[in-house]
């Protein structure tokens, strides 16, 4: 009976401990037509048959494929080892006569407590099993699952846990070491993935998007910061040894290897540990990659340089040339393409000759040789950024921004939200300066046209609203990315640091170039909601306000006005201009008159808006300045009063 019950805890049946109910077993039971046994001991023979089947099913626990899951089945099968020790120990004891209360009898209540521990681990072991069959936890994700469970109350439990945890851990490490030292990647257990695109693969300029983040692969203890500075390294080392043209040192590979290795050294589960490494890490590739791969004609000041004159027009000719070429192509566009016409051949031949404009417009400027990864194109409805609001502006039909393909090794500094902040600020400057060149070009349709009350009025309007965009447009230019710019370069150059001649390290200069691309949108006022809505508006009324005088222009009733038959004093022009009109003396008059008060109460919101604007974004976009350039007459500040 004892060799019986040795074999059924070592997870075999035989003739008195079967597999029981027959049809569909759940565990070893004694044999319901054995003899001369007391209920009691039948119960307690049971239990201890159960856990022989429980180990059972723990040993044949057969995982799925991956180092993981691999390395959880080695945790759980050293706490089997254990328990197989266990067994092997009572057994020696049993033949030792050390279990013996007389006459060959071994009390049965002496051989359960003997394996009392096991009775609560192995089940809670089998349930942990049970859960990994169930549930959808795959690779380092596996971590969560294993982290959960050892938050019990069970010792004994929660010990194999955090024995599995550590496993699984050594694997992550793994992982990380041939990422972050050799640029390895190994498999999709990892929270690293990689495309499986051809055309990426192949693209120098595809590093940012051949890699990236599984975020739902990512353990919970692992802040997406942290992960992030992983992926960030490893497609740095990746990145340079596919170029082969300056290799990382070898020097700064072993540093790094021993700093990940002193993990294994430590507790596994400690976070604080993983993110010094990391960072530690980080920052020396980050350094490293700025003095020696940012440097010549790739230095990162060439390439702010060249951002500042396409998306902040800093060349001033090719912004003109291109909004010029737009506006005919708009014109051209329209009578080609309907505007309820959208095939989709239709839209690629005008995405295609849309982006040609841009090429087109820099001939002859000194952005011809400069335009290698910008292009523009036309934005589809359901793009949604923080510049769409003024992405119409430009084609007023279609939106549009200007992009540029990030490519080695910039787009180690540049992340795809600086990117959007530049092609933000491009479509508000240049809806911008289209209103602007709209306004102005007026003139040509104006200074020939009738001495009346009507032209009066739009000359009028037309001045004023000239004087808002222009003053708003100067203090951009002026004022707000002038200064900013010059202040990062001086952060990139290492000519203002504070007592110390060492150059700021790279993390420092992409916390200085986001807080640059803030403090100008901060600058424009589009990043306010209130502000930016009120100068749309305001800028949409001029370019219908343009599009209503130009129509206006081409009618006969003015046209014929234009002749005149006498000449006339400066007398004559002063009391003429002198007179009260009437609205009755045209009928666009009124249209007019109406147009010029709602420009009015925009402004005048505006001009409110800016002066209550917190003092971070008044110090940031030297709105002060722009207040006194807009009220030198204190015509805002007069109506303002009045208002209160």
């Amino acid at each position: 009976m004892l060799h019986e019950l040795i074999f059924v805890l070592s997870g075999f049946p035989s003739d008195v401990f079967i597999p029981f109910p027959s049809d569909n077993p759940c565990t070893f039971s004694i044999n319901p037509e054995f003899p001369l046994l007391h209920p009691a001991e039948r119960e307690s023979l049971n239990r201890l048959g159960h856990l022989g089947w429980i180990y059972a099913k723990l040993n044949m626990f057969s995982v799925k494929q991956g180092a993981y899951a691999q390395a959880m089945a080695t945790a759980l099968e050293a706490t089997l080892e254990e328990y197989r020790r266990d067994i092997l120990e009572m057994e020696q004891l049993v033949l030792d006569k050390t279990y013996d209360a007389g006459a060959g009898v071994v009390p049965i209540s002496l051989l359960a407590s003997s394996l009392g521990r096991w009775e609560l681990l192995l089940p809670a072991l089998l349930e942990f099993t049970c859960k990994f069959d169930a549930c959808d936890y795959y690779g380092c994700k596996l971590l969560d699952l294993v982290l959960d469970e050892a938050r019990t109350g069970n010792k004994d439990y929660r010990d194999v846990m955090h024995k599995v945890a550590d496993r699984l851990h050594d694997v992550l490490y793994r992982q990380i070491t041939s990422w972050m030292v050799y640029g390895n990647w190994t498999n999709d257990e990892f929270f690293i993935t990689k495309s499986s695109s051809n055309s990426t693969m192949d693209s120098p300029a595809g590093w940012q998007r051949r890699y990236g983040l599984a975020l739902e692969q990512i353990p919970k203890h692992i802040p997406l910061a942290l992960a992030e500075s992983v992926l960030f390294v490893g497609k740095a080392v990746a990145t340079v040894n596919q170029m082969g043209n300056n290799p990382m040192p070898d020097t700064m590979k072993r540093d790094h290897l021993q700093l990940l290795l002193s993990l294994r050294q430590g507790q596994s589960r400690q976070y604080d540990p993983l993110r010094h490494v990391v960072q530690q890490i980080r920052r020396s590739t980050a350094d490293w990659l700025f003095s020696c791969v940012l440097t010549g004609e790739h230095s990162l000041q060439c390439y702010l340089e060249s951002f500042r004159h396409m998306f902040l027009l800093g060349y001033g000719d090719l912004a003109s040339n291109f909004i010029t070429a737009c506006t005919e192509w708009r014109r051209r566009s329209l009578a080609k393409y309907p505007q309820d016409q959208h095939y989709k051949t239709t839209m690629i031949f005008r995405h295609q000759e849309f982006n040609a404009l841009l090429a087109k417009a820099s001939v002859g400027t000194e952005a011809e040789d400069q335009m290698d990864g910008y292009g523009v194109e036309i934005m589809q409805n359901n793009d949604d950024t923080s510049g769409s609001l003024f992405s119409r502006l430009l084609l007023v039909d279609l939106s549009c921004t200007l992009r540029y393909d990030m490519r080695w090794p910039i787009d180690l500094f540049l992340s795809k939200e600086d990117l959007q902040c530049y092609s933000d600020l491009w479509t508000f400057m240049t809806g911008l300066r289209n209103v602007q060149m709209s306004l102005s070009d007026l003139w040509i349709s104006l200074r020939h046209g009738p001495s009346s009350h009507e032209a009066r009025a739009i000359c009028r309007l037309r001045s004023y609203m000239l004087f808002w965009v222009d003053t708003l447009w100067n203090h951009i230019q002026s004022n707000v990315i002038n200064p900013h710019y010059q202040r990062l370069i001086q952060t990139m150059t290492g000519a203002k640091r504070h007592s110390t001649s060492k150059l700021p390290d790279f993390e420092d200069l992409q916390a200085a170039h986001t807080q640059y691309l803030r403090n100008i949108m901060q600058g424009c006022l589009i990043l306010t909601k209130d502000t930016a809505q009120i100068m749309y508006k305001a800028l949409r009324m001029c370019q219908k306000f343009c599009a209503f005088v130009q129509e206006l222009c081409h009618q006969e009733d003015w046209q014929r006005t234009k002749r005149r038959k006498t000449e006339r004093t400066a007398s004559d022009i002063v009391n003429e201009w002198a007179q009260p009109y009437e609205s009755s003396e045209n009928a666009h008059l009124e249209q007019i008159i109406k147009t010029e008060k709602e420009f009015t109460f925009m402004t005048d919101r505006f001009f409110t808006l800016v002066s209550d604007a917190p003092q971070e974004i008044k110090a940031n976009g030297s709105l002060d300045i722009l207040l006194l350039q807009l009220d030198y007459n204190k015509w805002f500040s007069d109506n303002r009063i009045k208002s209160l």
